[in-house]
């Protein structure tokens, strides 16, 4: 190091033994014309500020666990609505899980019709299916009854109730930041008042978020999102 040899020891520091434990900083550069001092040896370096993307989560208003909670809850968020469209697979109606959900819903008074021809994956076909019930029937809420497949497709048979011509490549998402779509997302509170999930299985997860898979009728998978 330079103070080695011009600042700590040799001929210029009389008897003071070399030092080898020492180097100037970056404000004296490679060497130095002035007495060391502690101004010498201080390293200073400038670094980029590490920029993290914002991460947030955006969750359904009222989430309700733990056994007797689907009574609890559905009493608690359809008291006062009239129509209620349950959307299901055939597999909760063998089950007998749909009973409990169709008693508790007119034991509050609500007329009740059931869509229950959701297969895995729905496509286009079921998303028609279902649209066409909702504009017979009119419901003030939808209830999806099942695994991710049931509460995916009532999710956009909602959408496309209230917008008949809302399209898959429309509202699909081809981007990784979905709050910046470059045409927002229709609003979907214009006939359903309520959409409420009550999922049968753990896993999709399809309940507490606002993403849903729909298969088009050429086959390919549309992921589709709205915040």
């Amino acid at each position: 190091a330079p103070t080695s040899m011009a600042s700590i020891g040799t001929s210029f520091n009389f008897a003071i033994d070399p030092s080898l434990t020492l180097g100037v900083g970056t404000s004296a550069g490679s060497s130095i014309s002035s007495n060391l001092g502690p101004q010498h040896l201080i390293n200073l370096s400038i670094v980029a500020e590490r920029q993290e993307h914002i991460e947030w989560l955006k969750l359904p208003q009222q989430l309700y666990f733990n056994r007797g909670c689907m009574e609890e809850a559905l009493k608690g968020n359809v008291r006062g609505e009239k129509r209620a469209l349950v959307v299901t697979d055939k597999g909760m109606v063998r089950s007998g899980i749909l009973q409990r959900v169709l008693k508790c819903l007119r034991s509050e008074g609500l007329d009740v019709e059931v869509f229950s021809n959701v297969h895995p994956d729905p496509d286009e076909e079921c998303i028609r299916n279902g649209v066409e019930v909702c504009d017979a029937f009119q419901p003030d809420i939808i209830v999806c009854v099942g695994g991710g497949s049931p509460i995916d497709a009532g999710k956009f048979i909602r959408a496309k109730y209230e917008h008949p011509g809302l399209t898959l490549e429309d509202a699909s998402t081809r981007f990784i930041e979905i709050r910046k779509r470059t045409s927002p997302f229709p609003s979907t509170w214009s006939k359903v008042k309520k959409l409420i999930a009550i999922p049968t299985t753990s896993g999709t997860g399809s309940e507490v978020s606002p993403f849903t898979v729909v298969t088009s009728d050429e086959g390919k998978k549309y992921p589709i999102a709205s915040y």
